[in-house]
């Protein structure tokens, strides 16, 4: 986020680039994950609007206070937004529930944090089992566990009991090797989506 700070990237740029991408018949899902700070600047609605009319289908915000998270889930919903929550494995099971309650409601998911401190590659595989296991006891969302899933050992041990695995830190670090921005940044990380994707089935 810094270095596109730097590079001059603003929201409209972003917003344009899913507009391109989607007149491009590109049709996957796209979740915008930012800070909170984003869409109070802009303002809640005009932000939601503009996401939701560029193309984007749901938004992780992972410093959204508890308390906004209702109003915002629900104005997002209204707009063909799912909203997706980080939870780490000692969030509360009251706020679990909640934030279980307003996936279930928009459609979207619960993005798990694999592990404790700040997200980048690691060497060992997560063990999100028993994590897993107390979430599933409370909602039928989809679950995806992420921070430090680099390898497909790691999507293997993530996927064994949850739903999907997110992997970001490494394909940015890829991207950024790249000497070409575009054509090799797109080989390189295609080359490790190729070779992660056997480990989910």
């Amino acid at each position: 986020m810094h270095e596109a700070l730097q590079g001059g990237i603003v929201p409209a740029h972003i917003f344009d680039m899913v507009r391109r991408i989607r007149d491009h018949g590109i049709a996957p899902g796209l979740v915008a994950m930012l800070s909170h700070s984003i869409v109070s600047r802009i303002g809640r609605d005009a932000f939601l609007d503009e996401a939701a009319d560029s193309g984007f289908e749901g938004l992780l915000i992972p410093d959204l206070d508890p308390v906004e998270a209702e109003a915002l889930a629900d104005a997002a919903g209204a707009r063909g937004l799912a909203t997706a929550f980080l939870v780490a494995q000692t969030t509360t099971p009251d706020r679990l529930e909640h934030y279980a309650r307003l996936v279930e409601r928009t459609g979207g998911f619960l993005y798990l944090l694999a592990r404790a401190g700040i997200t980048g590659e690691r060497d060992e595989a997560p063990d999100v089992a028993e994590a897993v296991a107390r979430m599933r006891a409370v909602t039928t969302a989809p679950l995806a566990v992420g921070f430090g899933i680099s390898s497909a050992r790691h999507v293997a041990a993530v996927t064994a009991s949850a739903d999907a695995a997110v992997v970001g830190s490494a394909l940015v670090r890829r991207m950024g090797a790249a000497d070409d921005p575009v054509a090799e940044a797109a080989a390189f990380t295609g080359a490790l989506v190729e070779g992660l994707a056997p480990a989910t089935s």
